[in-house]
């Protein structure tokens, strides 16, 4: 292992010195010899000698890589091929991680000859590099300086001083009194007759220093779940105020982006830091569903900015989401910083919201009258100077719409009771330019209604099931209080079958669930489910026999659940939906890759050159046709 050269990963393997398995969460595992994994797995009980400790489950799971067996995160699975493969002699490395760990040596050793050659090509680097030392050792000669002067010293200070004068050094004084630190002084006044030429050396570094911080690497330590105070919200909506943990922000960093989604009472959306900041302060977009109006639901996108004033705190400005400057401020969580959405899910709602009201480019800033805009450069903006002039602007402009709920209720309370509201009149407006470009009354929108249906109007679809949930579920939030308002379930609905999907992220378990078929309408019979998902507090897998519940979908935007053996014997959840676009923030065929990962990454990816004809299931669990079955099912017809 050296420091002259940076590590090399590849196909899952580090090589930094030696070659290295990586399990994921910076778990990296060289290769254990047949020998130690035979002292592992078949310990001599004979031997009087202590056994060898037992290893952490992530360095089994290296060693399954390293010997190119079937993958698990299960310790005890994986125990189980590495002895099976030990006790049949198949425990050999593949050649294909042979020759990855030959490559990955060769550019390992380039890199370290590379660096060493630049090394010696540099002559201020190894002239300054003695000078640093030079000091240490005067300062120990002036620390053990007495009776060990002798005569040769003395005269090389009289031969020395001639040179002070034509250098003109300063320190003369201290040298006569130090005899023994004179040695030291001409080796100092060389360096320092000639400064410009180390001095040249810090440009580099500076460009160094630069490049090693960019904007980048600062969204990796801001994920998390941010509790808040919104003041501005919280004055208006003070039952919200009251329930803990109802004000929140998530961040997931992205590569050289950050997305996030906000909950502020009847404001929820998402938004999205596509740069680095500018003065400390990171400036976003922000798409998301005002419902503030009990009448109608309002879509809307706008601007903001933030800044991180510690490593857990965070304040900012939304721009014309409830007032002109929605503050709020808060900080994350104590532990481990935890997302519980993924940035597919972010990018999803993201182009949901620009797909159902035509948004593009940037939006613009509604400053009232009497206010100051906003510093920094948010009229500067290329996406929007690059439009063509025939093309709308989505800008706001003064209309009845526009109007925040605040400025509406000011207005409710000036009105005569007795004087008639005209709903009718409107400002002279292009309509297809405002800021809010999708607004709908909310009968015509699918919420949290309690009507299923209404006089005219064909039933709700129950395709709009699909969406993101708010859970509660007290079993969970009693036993796990960072659960406590923060639990969610993603549905999704298969428009090309009954099948419906969900995952969840409740504290230690994350899983999924699938119901086959699927609701066919709004009813308070149950529908029967099957789940399997992780404990992430013992790493343990469940699924199969005993893995059920049954779910309710009494009306639109609401849901009863229960699931049998996850916590417990059972745990009981309902929630509403929120609403928003029919999305879940998930990719539909994810929901089945999950489902199927779960028993692989226990028992192993199925084999393909093995012929299944005479199974009675195939690879997924499910009956084979061309197996046993079918002739079972000739059987039965025939007698």
């Amino acid at each position: 292992m050296s420091a002259l050269a940076p590590d090399i990963a590849r196909d899952g393997f580090i090589y930094q010195g030696l070659l290295l398995a990586d399990v994921g969460n910076f778990n990296r595992h060289p290769r254990a010899s047949e020998a130690e994994l035979t002292a592992l797995l078949r310990p001599d009980k004979s031997s009087k000698s202590t056994p060898q400790k037992d290893q952490v489950g992530h360095w089994y799971t290296a060693q399954l890589k390293h010997y190119g067996l079937p993958q698990t995160k299960d310790k005890n699975a994986a125990k189980v091929r590495l002895l099976d493969a030990l006790n049949t002699g198949k425990l050999k490395v593949p050649a294909d991680v042979k020759k990855l760990e030959t490559a990955l040596k060769k550019e390992y050793n380039a890199a370290v000859r590379k660096t060493r050659a630049e090394m010696k090509a540099k002559p201020p680097a190894a002239d300054a590099a003695p000078t640093t030392p030079a000091k240490k050792r005067k300062r120990d000669e002036q620390d053990d300086s007495g009776r060990d002067a002798t005569a040769a010293s003395s005269r090389k200070t009289k031969e020395a001083e001639p040179a002070k004068k034509k250098t003109q050094a300063t320190p003369v004084e201290p040298a006569k009194k130090k005899a023994q630190a004179t040695p030291a002084k001409p080796a100092k006044t060389k360096t320092q007759a000639t400064p410009a030429k180390p001095r040249t050396a810090p440009t580099p570094q500076k460009k160094k220093t630069a490049a090693s911080n960019p904007t980048k690497p600062t969204f990796d330590s801001k994920k998390g779940v941010y509790v808040l105070a919104v003041p501005a919200v919280a004055n208006e909506w003070r039952a919200l105020a009251a329930t803990p943990k109802s004000f929140k922000i998530l961040l997931c960093p992205d590569g050289d982006r950050l997305w996030g989604s906000y909950t502020f009472g009847p404001f929820s959306g998402v938004f999205l830091v596509d740069e680095g900041p500018r003065d400390e302060t990171f400036r976003f977009v922000w798409r998301g569903t005002d419902i503030s109006d009990p009448t109608k639901v309002k879509f809307a996108t706008g601007l903001g900015d933030m800044h991180f004033l510690d490593a857990r705190q965070i304040a900012g400005t939304f721009y014309n989401l409830y007032d002109y400057r929605t503050s709020f401020e808060g900080k994350v969580g104590s532990g481990a910083r935890h997302c519980p959405r993924d940035a597919l899910s972010f990018q999803h709602e993201w182009d949901d919201y620009a797909t159902t009201n035509s948004w593009f480019g940037r939006p613009g800033i509604k400053v009232p009258p009497g206010e100051r805009p906003p510093t920094g450069q948010f009229a500067k903006n290329p996406a929007l100077s690059a439009l063509k002039p025939a093309e709308p602007r989505y800008l706001p402009v003064d209309t009845p719409e526009d109007t925040s709920p605040k400025e509406k209720q000011k207005q409710k309370i000036k009105e005569e009771p007795d004087s008639p509201k005209d709903d009718a009149q409107h400002t002279p407006a292009n309509t297809a330019a405002r800021r809010t470009s999708y607004v709908q009354p909310t009968d015509g929108f699918y919420s949290n209604s309690l009507s299923v249906t209404r006089p005219g109007h064909e039933p709700v679809d129950i395709g709009q099931i699909t969406g993101i949930y708010d859970i509660r579920c007290l079993q969970l939030e009693d036993d796990f209080l960072e659960t406590q308002n923060n639990l969610m379930l993603r549905l999704y609905r298969d428009p090309r079958s009954s099948k419906c999907w969900a995952s969840f992220d409740w504290g230690p378990f994350s899983g999924v669930i699938q119901m086959n078929p699927g609701p066919a309408s709004y009813s308070p019979h149950p529908v029967t489910l099957g789940w399997r998902a992780r404990d992430l507090l013992t790493d343990r897998i469940r699924f199969g026999r005993g893995c059920n519940g049954k779910m309710v979908f009494p009306k639109p935007g609401a849901i009863e659940g229960t699931l049998f053996g996850l916590y417990g014997e059972a745990i009981e959840f309902w929630g509403e939906r929120r609403v928003g676009p029919r999305n879940c923030g998930r990719a539909p065929n994810s929901f089945q890759e999950d489902w199927d990962s779960y028993p692989s990454q226990v028992y192993g990816p199925p084999s393909q050159s093995e012929s299944d004809d005479g199974e009675l299931y195939d690879q997924n669990g499910n009956l084979n046709p061309r197996g046993r079955f079918s002739e079972l099912l000739k059987r039965n017809q025939s007698g």
